[in-house]
């Protein structure tokens, strides 16, 4: 459900192979024990059976997939009808995982990031359709576009602002903060003044970390206080959240769950960008907030949003952008719903602030609501999938309907042979670059790095199926909920991912360009001149791809490398291929003292070993 499965939305996600990740799937042991009898009948609003259920299946992922800690909380209406923690917040000290825990959130962040504006706007502060420069004088960003229309506080809200997905130079601190951290991301607007926009606003849905911290700038600069102090007192508190904050304190390190991967401690990470990001919560905490939602804006200390202004959060904005396909979203909430529950209407929130992992999901309509946070790399799609079953098992239980499972054949259809022709080539995805091709009878696509076989379905859908070393099909869970589509729109080919029925990004059908000569001798591995303490960029290198005949650039982020296609404009400029999250940015070429330098998303880098 969630676009962090296969592109984390906070930043990229160190992570293992999409092949690695496969065959983790497939030997997963089958669960050990089988889940609960559910009754023939369920008298309405009780919930014994979701709670019965829904412990048996975080105790299966939490076995299966070795995490550390969880904790969960479910609302109905104004009351909080289930509340639990499972595993170790603290192994080492054996501190079990509560509904009090404290778990960094990751992007649920930008759901108060997005309150915050809207209080503004209720009281005359702000309005979210004046551009971003009116509240920000000091923000400069370049173009080479035509005349287009501002950059507004609602394209920002929305993620179609046309910025940057980014800043990646300095976006973390690794373990230690730099003093003063919380009021580094304050400094944004003044630095992006080299860089471009990467698209007009309204184009594409392009998810966008450095939108929202420019929104809590705006709030911290148009309320006259810090920003988290701003949440802190006017959306915290109100709503009786003790134990959340966008910066650490006593009280949240005291219930701080540690973080977890392959079952070793982590540090707890840092992050410049506040607003988008950074807010610390407990499961419980967070149950308040929904609670706010099906109040209609009050909170258990007082009201924080207007009704009407709720209501126009969790109205579908970008109805009238054709590349957004299906996809809805909010002023910061998303609205896609699952394939198994599409006739229900949600509004919700995922984070990955790895190794933690969040998801926040309200059904308004019924008054339903969870959350799940986790401390483990290991649960980054059991969160989700453990909150969708919640909710249709609530569901069922408050109102009597049921998920309906979308009937898929066993059998592909045929494929349309007249439209093979313009499916394949090469595609520019957040993913990186990715390759459809015609092997024999069979329509395959290389996605991360990974060869997988497309077979069509109904309605131009195609499914997913992996084979062990090209000829051992193997029967794999995660697979079966992604699909791929083929889309024409304004005269380019698109392909569009899906996962359990959501839309998560657009691949776009690009044609190799001509690289020129002082390209060409920029192709090799590079250094960075001016490197951060977290080291978010371990490798980056210039390639040109004699396959593609395509310009690669090459970012070893983390542990997980991706290759972007770019589009030489000029001899000291190239532009990402593609629509979407990192795509459509620049690098350029800078002359430092007679040498030339590589800038990108900050960063400085020098030629080291030529190709």
């Amino acid at each position: 459900m969630k676009q962090k499965n296969l592109n984390w939305k906070l930043g990229f996600k160190a992570g293992v192979s999409l092949l690695s990740l496969l065959l983790l799937v497939f030997l997963v042991p089958a669960c050990a024990t089988k889940p609960p009898l559910k009754p023939e009948t369920v008298t309405k609003g009780d919930y014994s059976y979701t709670k019965e259920y829904i412990n048996y299946l975080i105790e299966d992922e939490v076995r299966k997939n070795g995490i550390t800690g969880l904790s969960i909380a479910l609302v109905d209406g104004r009351e909080t009808v289930w509340a639990q923690g499972f595993g170790y917040a603290v192994k080492s000290q054996n501190i079990k995982a509560a509904a009090d825990t404290v778990y960094m959130v990751g992007s649920i962040s930008k759901l108060f990031t997005a309150t915050a504006v809207m209080q503004l706007a209720e009281r005359g502060k702000v309005d979210i359709d004046s551009p971003l420069k009116t509240y920000l004088p000091e923000f400069n960003i370049k173009s080479r576009l035509p005349e287009t229309s501002p950059i507004t506080l609602r394209s920002m809200l929305t993620h179609h602002s046309g910025l940057p997905s980014d800043r990646l130079k300095n976006f973390t601190h690794g373990t230690q903060p730099l003093e003063g951290y919380k009021e580094e991301f304050l400094k944004l607007p003044a630095q992006l003044k080299d860089e471009y926009v990467a698209r007009p606003p309204n184009r594409v849905f392009a998810y966008s970390n450095l939108g929202f911290s420019l929104l809590g700038v705006v709030v911290s600069h148009v309320s006259g206080q810090g920003f988290s102090d701003y949440v802190d007192r006017a959306i915290l508190k109100p709503l009786g959240m003790g134990r959340s904050s966008f910066v650490m304190n006593d009280v949240l390190r005291s219930y701080l769950s540690k973080g977890y991967s392959k079952g070793k401690e982590e540090d707890i990470p840092y992050i410049r960008d506040l607003p988008a990001g950074s807010l610390a919560a407990s499961a419980g905490d967070l149950a308040k907030f929904m609670k706010m939602i099906f109040a209609e804006g009050r909170g258990e200390n007082g009201k924080v949003l207007e009704a009407e202004t709720l209501r126009e959060m969790l109205r579908p904005q970008n109805s009238d952008v054709p590349l957004d396909l299906d996809f809805r979203i909010g002023l910061a909430y998303w609205l896609a719903s699952p394939s198994e529950l599409s006739s229900a209407k949600f509004a919700w929130h995922g984070g990955d602030l790895p190794p933690f992992h969040s998801m926040l999901i309200t059904l308004p309509e019924h008054q339903l609501g969870v959350v799940v946070l986790t401390n483990s790399d290991e649960g980054a799609s059991s969160v989700t999938k453990i909150a969708i079953e919640a909710l249709k098992s609530a569901l069922e239980a408050k109102t009597g309907i049921k998920a309906v499972e979308e009937e898929k054949s066993s059998v592909a259809t045929k494929l349309d042979r007249e439209k093979v022709g313009s499916y394949q080539g090469f595609y520019a995805s957040p993913l990186g670059l990715s390759k459809v091709t015609m092997d024999g009878d069979q329509l395959k696509i290389r996605l991360a790095g990974e060869w997988l076989d497309l077979n069509p379905q109904a309605d131009n859908n195609f499914s997913f199926q992996y084979k062990l070393f090209g000829l051992i099909p193997l029967d794999i869970e995660l697979l079966k909920s992604l699909s791929f589509s083929f889309h024409a729109i304004d005269g380019r080919q698109y392909g569009a991912l899906y996962v359990g029925g959501v839309f998560i990004g657009l691949a776009e059908k690009i044609q190799p360009v001509p690289v020129p000569p002082s390209w060409m001798k920029r192709t090799g591995k590079y250094e960075i001149l001016n490197p951060d303490s977290s080291s978010f960029i371990k490798e980056v290198s210039l390639v040109y791809d004699g396959e593609s005949g395509l310009l690669l650039f090459r970012l070893k982020v983390l542990d997980q490398e991706q290759s972007f296609p770019l589009n030489p404009i000029s001899e000291t400029e190239a532009i990402a291929f593609g629509e979407g999250r990192n795509l459509g940015e620049t690098i350029w070429i800078a002359n430092v003292d007679g040498e030339e330098r590589l800038v990108f998303s900050g960063y400085e880098l020098k030629l080291k070993e030529r190709a």
